[in-house]
């Protein structure tokens, strides 16, 4: 029987080959937000990866290669659709008809 120590490491290598290939950002942060637990697993309980230490590093070194990616894109969307609202709030329509001249005060 293999230790809970290896499961977990399993499960942490399956989800992160998982979040590697996933195309869509909202699954890749569900994949890493579930493999959070085993990350977490293998810190407190002190697991030895020791041989799989360079393989786990370039793998996290590509997550967050994507994740800054992914926060530059959406950084970039923002501030469009920031001058995107500018311009909306900048318009004003202009009608064909002149405005209607006040035949009456309003004193109050």
């Amino acid at each position: 029987m293999k230790p809970v120590g290896d499961d977990k490491k399993t499960i942490f290598v399956e989800l992160t080959e998982k979040a590697l290939l996933e195309e869509d950002v909202d699954k890749l942060i569900e994949d890493l937000m579930e493999r959070n637990s085993s990350v977490e697993y293998l810190m407190k309980n002190d697991v030895d990866i020791s041989e799989e230490y360079e393989e786990f590093l370039l793998k996290e070194t590509k997550i967050l290669e994507r994740l800054e990616n992914e926060r530059k894109k959406l950084l970039k969307d923002m501030d469009e659709l920031s001058r995107n609202r500018s311009v909306v709030k900048a318009y004003t329509p202009k009608f064909p008809f002149p405005p209607l001249p006040v035949f009456f005060e309003k004193k109050g």
